[in-house]
Order: C-alpha cells, then sequence, then structure tokens
C-alpha cells in the first residue's frame, strides 16, 4: 500500500501562488497610472521646453555643428540661443554641464527642431534604458520567466524613470554602461567592465562615476586601470583631436561655477543638505570635496571585499555616486533602475527591493515638486538613499544567489570547491569564479 505524504497548508499555497501574478500585474497597472498623472502634472506645471536638459545639449550640438566651439559653456551665448530656440524660457538658462564628446555626438539631433529633439531624446534614452535592464537580466530560466517579467516592468515603470524621461536627461546612456559592465564582470571580463564605466566617465555624467571608478580599480587592479584608460581615453581624445583643449577648459570651469553657486536644485545629493546651513561658496566647496572624496574611498573599500555579493556592492556604489554627486537631481536616481531589476528579479528579496523602488519614487516625486514650488523641501530621497546606503554598506550579503542563478559572487574568485554528485564519480573540484562554477582540467577521484 502507498502511502501519499502530507499535505501541509497546500491549499493555501495553491491560493497564493496563483494570486502572485495578477497581484504583480495589478502593481504595474498602479505604477503606470501613477507614473502617468506624474507625467501629465508636470507638463500642466511647466512647458516642454522648461527644465528639459535637451534643451542645452541641443544648443551645445548646434555650436559644434556651427564651429562655434567656444559657446559651448559660454553663459551669455546658451542664454541668447535658449530664448531664440525656446522663448519660454523666461527664468535663469539651463547650462550646457556635460563633456564635450557629448555635444559632439548630439550633432544628429539638429536635424530635427528643438521640440521634436526633445522626443527623440526621450525615445532614444527609453529604448537604451530597456536595453540596460534587458542585458543585465539575461535569457531566464525556466519558470522564471513571469519574475524575470515583473522586475524589468516594474523597474522601468516607475516614477524615476518618467521623471528622467519627461527632463531630458542621458541615464539610459549611464545605465547602458553600467548594465554592461554588471554583466562584464559575472563573466570575469574586468577589462571590458572597466572600458564600459570609462566610456560613461567621458561620455555621460562623470560626477556619478566616481565612486565606480574606485570600485573598478580596487577590485581588479591594472586590469581595470587598461579598461578605464581604453574607454575614457579613446571619447575624450575625439573631441581634443578635433576643438583642442579648450572645451574642457570650459568644461571644469562650468562645472565647478555649478558646484559653487546656490541652488535649490541640489536635492538628492548630500550637499543638499548642506546648502539648508550655508550658502558660502567656500563651505559649498569645501563640502562638495570632502562628500565626493569619501564616495571614492568607500567605494574603493566595496570593490576589495570580494566576499561580499556583486550586485550589493555595486547598488551600494552606485547609489554613493547620486549621494557624493555636487549637482544631483532627483533624475539621476533611475540610473539605478538596471540593478533594481536584477535584485527583484531574486527569488527572496523580490518583494523588498520592489516595496523600496516603490519608496525611492514617491521620495523623488516629493523633492520634485518642492523644486518646482509646491510643498515644502524635505530632502526625502537624499534620506531614503542614505538608509539604502547604509544598510548595504554594512550587510554581509544576501542569501540567495544571483536572478540568473549564477553563485559566484558568493564567494572570491579563484575558490576551489567540491562539487557533489549523485553518485562518487560525479565529484569534481570546480573553481568559483564571478561567472558560476567553472571545472578544472583533473577530476577529483573518489
Amino acid at each position: 500500500m502507498t502511502v501519499s505524504p502530507p499535505v501541509i497548508g497546500g491549499r493555501a499555497a495553491s491560493t497564493s501562488s496563483a494570486r502572485q501574478p495578477a497581484l504583480r500585474i495589478l502593481a504595474c497597472l498602479v505604477m503606470a497610472v501613477i507614473g502617468t498623472c506624474a507625467v501629465i502634472g508636470w507638463s500642466s506645471q511647466r512647458s516642454l521646453h522648461r527644465g528639459n536638459d535637451v534643451i542645452p545639449l541641443y544648443v551645445a550640438a548646434q555650436d559644434v555643428q556651427s564651429g562655434r566651439v567656444a559657446d559651448i559653456y559660454d553663459p551669455g551665448a546658451i542664454t541668447t540661443a535658449e530664448h531664440r530656440l525656446a522663448p519660454d524660457l523666461v527664468t535663469e538658462p539651463l547650462m550646457y554641464l556635460n563633456p564635450p564628446a557629448l555635444a559632439l555626438a548630439a550633432v544628429p539631433l539638429t536635424l530635427v527642431p528643438a521640440t521634436g529633439a526633445i522626443w527623440c531624446w526621450a525615445l532614444v534614452q527609453a529604448l537604451l534604458l530597456i536595453a540596460a535592464v534587458a542585458l543585465i537580466l539575461g535569457r531566464p530560466a525556466r519558470g522564471q520567466r513571469a519574475t524575470f517579467a515583473f522586475a524589468a516592468t516594474w523597474s522601468l515603470i516607475s516614477l524615476p524613470v518618467m521623471l528622467m524621461l519627461v527632463l531630458g536627461q542621458m541615464d539610459g546612456i549611464c545605465a547602458l554602461a553600467l548594465a554592461l559592465a554588471v554583466r562584464s564582470w559575472r563573466a570575469d571580463r574586468a577589462v571590458v567592465a572597466a572600458t564600459a564605466i570609462g566610456v560613461a566617465l567621458a561620455l555621460g555624467k562623470p560626477q556619478l562615476f566616481l565612486p565606480l571608478v574606485a570600485f573598478a580599480v580596487a577590485r581588479d587592479g591594472w586590469r581595470a586601470v587598461r579598461g578605464l584608460a581604453s574607454g575614457a581615453g579613446v571619447i575624450a581624445l575625439i573631441p581634443l583631436v578635433v576643438f583642442g583643449v579648450g572645451p574642457y577648459a570650459g568644461f571644469l570651469s562650468a562645472a565647478l561655477r555649478s558646484a559653487t553657486s546656490p541652488s535649490s536644485d541640489t536635492l538628492v545629493g548630500l550637499n543638499g543638505i548642506v546648502d539648508l546651513v550655508t550658502t558660502s561658496p567656500a563651505l559649498r566647496v569645501a563640502s562638495s570635496g570632502t562628500i565626493a572624496v569619501l564616495a571614492v574611498v568607500a567605494g574603493g573599500y566595496l570593490g576589495r571585499r570580494r566576499e561580499l555579493p556583486l550586485l550589493q556592492c555595486l547598488i551600494c556604489v552606485a547609489v554613493l555616486g547620486i549621494l557624493g554627486s555636487p549637482h544631483a537631481l532627483p533624475y539621476d536616481v533611475s540610473l539605478l533602475a538596471p540593478l533594481i531589476a536584477s535584485a527583484i528579479a531574486s527569488a527572496r528579496t523580490q518583494a523588498a527591493w520592489a516595496v523600496a523602488w516603490l519608496a525611492i519614487g514617491i521620495a523623488v516625486t516629493l523633492d520634485f515638486l518642492a523644486d518646482i514650488g509646491v510643498g515644502p523641501a524635505l530632502h526625502l530621497t537624499t534620506g531614503a538613499l542614505s538608509a539604502i546606503a547604509a544598510g548595504l554598506f554594512v550587510a554581509r550579503g544576501p542569501r540567495e544567489g544571483l536572478p540568473d542563478q549564477r553563485r559566484g559572487d558568493l564567494s572570491p574568485p579563484g575558490a576551489e570547491v567540491l562539487q557533489l554528485g549523485a553518485q562518487p564519480q560525479q565529484r569534481r573540484l570546480v573553481t568559483l569564479t564571478s561567472n558560476g562554477l567553472h571545472p578544472n582540467r583533473q577530476p577529483l577521484m573518489p
């Protein structure tokens, strides 16, 4: 006679499993509605051109195309050009604060009017962000498609991403570089990972990637240095050969001017807290430098802690880059979307990271509303990101592996462990790398 094993809570477990997809779909729909309402609310507060960073990029690209390279970072020339393109820019102009390489790469935008360039840029960044999430998640294993789909959807339709698209940011480029770096690290391709970071450093927002540079160098040593030099060197060399050193001198001057001028725009970075107590340029410079150095040091420290999971360290380092940036608006938080998607796809942390990402989105929205004059400035995003960074910094690591079921991040690369099979002859000595288990050439005899 066959005795069936007892079933404990079978109906409850079955009901919970049946409800889970419906709850995921409902949560995504609610998030999509909230994001749409936020976009509509922003549009009703300001026109399409106001606060959109595509406008200064468009002006810089026009200057490059016409040979007026000296005007890229000139406040007077920028003011005249922006008011010509968008007369509704009645307040101070939006300065171009990205490296010269981005202005050179954005020259094709000048083929369409400024309004069309705004929509084209948003579409490009959205596609790049989708590609970044798809790259970092990889191909789902059997039975994980629903989880991966939820992780991708929840991270992409979030409020930080919506805000990034509305304001014409380039976080799609930065997120794709970060996702490529993560994918390369998991495959033990340190040079490729560092090259991706170097490209983003020279093309996008250098202030956000400085802790990642320290992380890569501390983790991989000279291999990271070679990758960073090749990636950043090639991107920086092109405008240097075409234009000379003038644009880079203007870029450094504009960045310093932005870091030392009192502004309510510094909402996410820790410098925003300093702004509450002082408007002294000297103190702002000192605080910006100190905070940036501390973020870089912390990134290097995490790079040396190879016993920690790679994903945990990278989320912490990316958050440190945002908090330590001297000019960080809430839209910079969208850089975390691929990393959050990877964390959500992990089975045991799915709910926690989904709720955390929702809380960050709400904090970002409230802080941005305060920036446009709706509500008080509470610096909620700074508090939320600081709590996440502190928790990840002191954590010993999650109990589960990576979303793609690779276990390489749980032990330092090079560690040899015994993998047991069902039979004694199936035992073999394997080497743990960040890409998973690789069998050694010599089998371990029983």
